[in-house]
């Protein structure tokens, strides 16, 4: 019987690049979704809600920013993003905003009826609470992953 050792280290090298995207993929998307429970991201903490009677996630009330993760996994990348036409904040808050906005005129409705609201501008400031990017950690869980991954494929 011949073994042709350079083919068969071939061959689990290839299954290994052919496994390392979706496994990037899952370990990227996780953590990008755990950020959002542990309220940091690659160890630095989101600031606090100054309402202190505000409870529950940050970033977190219908859940709809979260459900709109999108992974494409391409054989050299894999893409996480989150938001689309219906979640137009995701960006405002993965990277924070201090600025001016227009806000629009509209109808203000009050206990004493409604109340015509001009278009003008306001200061806003909104803290940067980073769900995706890179991550240092994110890097090191990576790493671990696909020499583990390596080792199990050519230890077989």
């Amino acid at each position: 019987m011949k073994i042709h050792i350079p083919e068969l280290i071939s061959d689990r090298i290839s299954e290994i690049v052919a496994a390392t995207p979706q496994l990037v993929a899952e370990l990227a998307s996780s953590y990008s979704q755990q950020a959002f429970a542990k309220k940091s991201f690659d160890g630095n903490p989101w600031q606090q809600n100054r309402d202190p009677r505000r409870r529950g996630l940050e970033l977190v009330r219908s859940g709809h920013l979260r459900d709109t993760m999108h992974v494409d996994i391409q054989p050299d990348r894999v893409t996480i993003s989150f938001g689309d036409v219906t979640v137009p904040y995701a960006q405002v808050h993965n990277e924070g905003f201090d600025g001016e906005v227009v806000v629009p005129a509209h109808t203000r409705r009050t206990k004493r009826g409604e109340q015509q609201v001009r278009e003008h501008t306001r200061h806003m400031r909104i803290p940067q609470r980073q769900y995706v990017g890179p991550a240092e950690e994110l890097d090191r869980q990576i790493q671990e992953q696909i020499e583990a991954l390596a080792n199990e494929l050519l230890n077989r």
